[in-house]
């Protein structure tokens, strides 16, 4: 069975679903702190990966509203309305000026001096791009493995009957009941992809596959950038791009999110490294921006994936660590103020949104 797929109209849909209410907030709260645009973008786009399925996720859970494509509309709205609000609280529309005589690009004088200036950036989003292409270029309705064939049939579930069943009747004798309501964060983004694409439609079990198989590249653009961001924040955004681009081409980081690997590790990857990325900003920056930011991505870790164990046992080996080092350095004890609220912003944001009540009930 064939089946027909536009990927240049899937990567609008994420554009617009996605990418640009995620920009406009990142925009919005991160606008008085020392990052480039391009990183304050990519963090948006994260951040409108994360927030987009949490909408329908929250309305079931707390409504019992089920899914449908009138709540994947809604749930983009709700997300333009956040990112609008948070433009217009924060007033970063006021940084917004239009050329008054022409446009007037300063460019650097000579090609040494755009290398100093863009080469960064430059070197980043060929990375980017050239990981992206490498990946999607696999893209099909028949998996790889056999794993993709079970999280995709959760995506399915919220598409055919609108929820994830507490017993879906999907397993063999012994496993009388069984269900698919494990990774709630990553069946409510492929669901939400599969509405906007067919614009409602009738329901195609193989444009979901090909959907579904859309996001580890995506996964691992996310995932190629917050390593750079990660590094990039410790040593520098030379050292940054040199880890971005080990990480691109490493041979099991391709096969593992490559188009056709939709499995659990690809969303894993993402929000570990976004997790990761924000806490060391919230270490290095302070304030409560960045700290909500690994909460929130915390939670993403624990609604997409199985490892939030990972990120829990790094943060609690660092935090001692730290603790120590500081401890015997800081007489006044403001670092180990500093760490304890920091770490007390992200445990309380992460596993409230993320995992002690959200998806223990669900």
């Amino acid at each position: 069975m064939f089946v027909s797929f536009e990927l240049p109209l899937f990567i609008a849909w994420l554009a617009l679903s996605s990418l640009l209410p995620g920009a406009i907030l990142s925009f919005s709260l991160l606008r008085k702190e020392e990052l480039t645009k391009l990183e304050k973008l990519f963090i948006g786009f994260g951040l409108g990966i994360i927030l987009l399925p949490l909408i329908p996720f929250i309305l079931y859970l707390v409504l019992g509203v089920k899914f449908s494509y009138t709540i994947a509309l809604v749930s983009v709205a709700a997300l333009y309305i956040m990112a609008i609000a948070a433009l217009f609280i924060s007033r970063a529309y006021e940084g917004i000026r239009l050329p008054k005589e022409g446009l007037n690009l300063a460019l650097p004088e000579t090609p040494m001096a755009a290398l100093k200036t863009y080469g960064v950036a430059i070197c980043l989003l060929l990375l980017i791009v050239s990981g992206y292409m490498i990946r999607i270029s696999t893209y099909s309705p028949v998996f790889q493995e056999l794993d993709p064939y079970f999280y995709t049939d959760t995506a399915q579930q919220l598409l055919t009957m609108g929820e994830n069943p507490w017993n879906d009747q999907t397993s063999w004798y012994p496993e009388v009941e069984v269900n698919h309501r494990i990774i709630p964060a990553l069946s409510y983004l492929e669901a939400t992809w599969y509405s906007l694409y067919s614009s409602g439609g009738e329901y195609n079990n193989m444009l979901l596959a090909v959907i579904a198989s859309m996001y580890p590249p995506i996964a691992a653009v996310l995932a190629i950038f917050f390593i750079y961001l990660l590094v990039s924040a410790a040593a520098g955004r030379e050292w940054g791009v040199v880890s971005a681009g080990i990480a691109a081409f490493v041979p099991t980081f391709i096969y593992k999110l490559t188009a056709g690997e939709q499995e659990v590790q690809p969303y894993a990857f993402f929000a570990l490294t976004f997790f990761f990325a924000m806490y060391i900003l919230s270490l290095k920056k302070g304030g409560m921006k960045f700290p909500v930011l690994a909460g929130i991505s915390f939670a993403a870790v624990a609604l997409g994936s199985s490892s939030q164990i990972l990120a829990v046992i790094a943060v609690i080996i660092f935090s001692m660590v730290q603790a120590v080092l500081l401890f015997v350095r800081d007489k006044d004890a403001a670092g180990l103020k500093e760490l304890l609220h920091i770490n007390l912003i992200v445990f309380l944001t992460g596993p409230l949104l993320g995992s002690a009540i959200l998806k223990d009930v669900f």
